[in-house]
């Protein structure tokens, strides 16, 4: 949360640790003694940007496959439009920093990345009962459920023995919400996102859909299988 911006030439030349040490007040923020981790600096070529973390968050969103593209974007706009929300982008892993990037962008502090593998029953147990238990977070204002995951080279199962794509975009997102439906605020929302993947309107490469059945999708043998070269 952006505390306040303030010229450089209104503290000269002191530098980082000079202006931590100080303990000049500025509009009633002390630059000193607060813990490591208390207060954050970020500069520019006239500014210096003196903001405090905010840990006292209202509540929290927690969107799946929120580290690139659709998942981000929904992300970098909550996270600006709710400083006082936390939000939480869920994936397998965040190559891009994808948290500390929404967070350095604008200037705040409230985007967080935890670790969530939708295709793994028991990463998604083990996310759910963390956070169930986790009485410092605030109460979920809503679920975004945008994770998902294409394999062109061929057919790919879990460890479970579901199709790899199925599993995440399906069975992971379906566990999830039911672990945390109990947990939700009372006027939460659930937002799921679709992919248009197969949609015969569009030049996507991939073959046309063939829906059976569910167990069919969730077992698919190799002939049912066709990608194309």
């Amino acid at each position: 949360m952006v505390s306040g911006w303030h010229r450089y030439n209104s503290i000269r030349a002191m530098q980082h640790e000079d202006v931590r040490k100080s303990g000049q007040t500025r509009r009633g923020y002390i630059i000193h003694p607060l813990r490591h981790g208390d207060i954050g600096f970020e500069h520019s070529a006239h500014y210096m940007c003196i903001y405090k973390k905010n840990t006292t968050y209202k509540n929290s969103i927690i969107i799946a496959g929120g580290t690139i593209n659709l998942g981000y974007q929904a992300a970098l706009k909550i996270a600006k439009e709710h400083p006082d929300y936390l939000i939480v982008i869920a994936s397998r892993f965040d190559k891009e920093n994808s948290a500390q990037s929404i967070n350095k962008s604008l200037h705040q502090d409230n985007t967080i990345f935890m670790q969530l593998d939708l295709s793994d029953s028991k990463s998604v147990r083990n996310f759910a009962t963390k956070r169930i238990a986790d009485s410092t977070k605030p109460q979920i204002k809503a679920l975004v459920l945008n994770a998902g995951l294409q394999f062109r080279a061929g057919l790919v199962m879990t460890p479970e023995g579901l199709e790899a794509t199925f599993a995440i975009a399906h069975v992971g997102h379906a566990l999830f919400l039911f672990l945390l439906c109990p947990h939700l605020a009372p006027d939460s929302r659930v937002v799921f996102a679709s992919s248009g993947t197969h949609d015969p309107t569009q030049n996507t490469g991939m073959p046309e859909p063939e829906y059976n059945t569910a167990e069919d999708l969730a077992h698919s043998p190799e002939f049912m299988i066709e990608i194309p070269r």
